[in-house]
């Protein structure tokens, strides 16, 4: 299937990594794991992975 998709244009690891990279910024890690069948671990590595990259998008200085 991978090679059929790719062959129309679409990159399923892409799309897997972003549709990963969705859940992991709003659901907290154990959630992720039971929902996607990865371990809990791997899911806080996804989360924090997703946290840090939203950190680098807020303003800076941080406004209160």
């Amino acid at each position: 299937m991978g090679r059929w998709l790719g062959a129309i244009g679409l990159e399923p690891a892409a799309a897997r990594s972003t549709a990963m990279g969705q859940l992991a910024m709003q659901l907290p890690p154990a959630i992720l794991a039971r929902l996607t069948g990865i371990t809990v671990a791997r899911a806080a590595v996804w989360h924090a992975a997703t946290s840090a990259s939203q950190a680098r998008n807020l303003p800076y200085p941080p406004q209160h």
